[in-house]
């Protein structure tokens, strides 16, 4: 299979350039290839590669990782799947072989704690890279391979809503503390029926609570002055409180953003 690549083609060959024949580009590099991922700004994109089990060969260049059973290499010649989207695990950009997007979350999921694989999964999902129904397949057909269970516990809690990873910890942290899961960038509409705001998560409940998660750009000028005048615009003509929280508060103050939601 062939993927669409996000990364134009003079970086795809550069990239070719370390690789051979029997690389597999894998990882946050696959997930940069497919259009699922950015590095920090001022940063590179790390070259993470491995080789299937079985083909022959030592280290490659970049970042090796340990070597994966990969279907649609000799690994697994014949699949014993039915699904068409979980036969392949391996497809070209350009002239790389690169991990599926299902295949590239699937192992970035199996990588991290549970609040971070559920971050992986939105993220793909958001980019239309992965549908969530074969990526809980997926992770079911494989329910034996190791480090599976954030993955298939985080494929349960996933969402395609979310934006970013920030507001996918944001809503983690509401539903691991047993509130209702909320609604993601939902409109919020007037009796006029004329659209108010669409905050990052809606928490209902007795009293519903608008949420939001303020990434790097929201400290950018013109993004303060744009955000408030939409906070001024949604507590003036609704009766929802809006709490606005940064990575600091998601990392530090989870206890704090709990009690805040339950008042």
């Amino acid at each position: 299979a062939a993927a669409k690549p996000a990364a134009d083609p003079q970086t795809l060959a550069a990239i070719a350039l370390t690789t051979d024949a029997r690389t597999v580009v894998c990882g946050l590099t696959a997930a940069w290839v497919h259009g699922v991922w950015q590095p920090a700004p001022n940063t590179v994109v790390p070259l993470q590669v491995t080789r299937a089990v079985r083909a022959p060969g030592t280290q490659v260049a970049g970042l090796s990782r340990r070597r994966l059973t990969l279907r649609g290499t000799p690994d697994l010649v014949r699949p014993p799947t039915g699904f068409s989207q979980l036969d392949e695990d391996v497809v070209t950009a350009g002239s790389l072989q690169v991990t599926s997007p299902i295949r590239t979350c699937f192992d970035l999921m199996r990588e991290r704690h549970l609040v971070e694989a559920v971050a992986v999964a939105d993220a793909f999902a958001y980019a239309g890279a992965i549908a969530l129904p074969i990526l809980d397949a997926y992770c079911s057909d494989r329910r034996r391979w190791p480090y599976v269970r954030s993955a298939r516990e985080g494929v349960e809690l996933a969402t395609p809503y979310a934006r970013s990873p920030g507001e996918s910890r944001l809503r983690m942290v509401v539903v691991l503390a047993g509130f209702t899961d909320p609604l993601v960038n939902v409109p919020v509409v007037g009796m006029d029926g004329v659209e108010i705001a669409v905050p990052d998560l809606l928490v209902l409940g007795p009293r519903s609570t608008a949420m939001e998660y303020d990434g790097a750009y929201h400290e950018e000028a013109q993004q303060v002055v744009l955000d408030r005048r939409r906070q001024t615009r949604f507590v003036a003509r609704t009766d929802i409180p809006l709490l606005r929280y940064d990575r600091e508060d998601v990392a530090l103050r989870r206890d704090d953003i709990v009690a805040d939601v339950a008042e």
